[in-house]
């Protein structure tokens, strides 16, 4: 049917920080919420200001002044979710926000239902994000050929309490 949406296949390869996935849909549509949607396990009402209490700064690839936070409880995530696409994720980067604490561990997972997550990337004791307003580009260590509607990122250790703050996060991949 010649009616019917076909998505094709964008590819969007690791060249530079913060010109991936997120960056094509944000400017595409001049709303991301079009886009994705946003989740996570909690946010914390105490720094719930411009700076840090809204999820969509973690889209502001060039405001080094905002970004997002949880509360202070274990296994804290953030959740994208692909509202017209899926993706195929092959390198992923996060910035630090300009105030502690900051990532330690971490696991990115993927999933087509937000049920049965999977984990495709997993950072133990990395110390690249230990600092105010740091990123780092990260390589999926068990890439998946599957394309996935969800994408979160779950923290497992930091370097203090445990608080899940991230200024920035890009990923790059296809986007089919």
């Amino acid at each position: 049917d010649k009616n019917k949406k076909v998505n094709q296949e964008m590819s969007f390869p690791f060249r530079s920080e913060f010109q991936g996935i997120i960056n094509f849909l944000k400017n595409k549509s001049g709303n991301i919420d079009n886009e994705i949607s946003f989740s996570f396990s909690s946010n914390n009402q105490e720094t719930a200001t411009e700076f840090y209490g809204n999820i969509h700064n973690i889209t502001l690839f060039n405001d080094l002044e905002k970004g997002f936070f949880t509360k202070n409880l274990p296994d804290n995530w953030i959740c994208l979710g692909f509202k017209n696409y899926r993706i195929i994720p092959t390198d992923y980067t996060i910035r630090t926000c300009n105030c502690t604490p900051f990532l330690k561990g971490w696991v990115i997972e993927a999933c087509d239902n937000n049920i049965s997550w999977e984990i495709i990337d997993e950072q133990k004791d990395c110390s690249f994000l230990n600092g105010r307003n740091y990123f780092h580009t990260f390589k999926i260590i068990n890439p998946n050929p599957n394309a996935f509607r969800y994408i979160r990122i779950r923290q497992t250790q930091t370097w203090g309490s445990n608080y899940l703050g991230i200024c920035a996060f890009e990923i790059y991949g296809s986007l089919i």
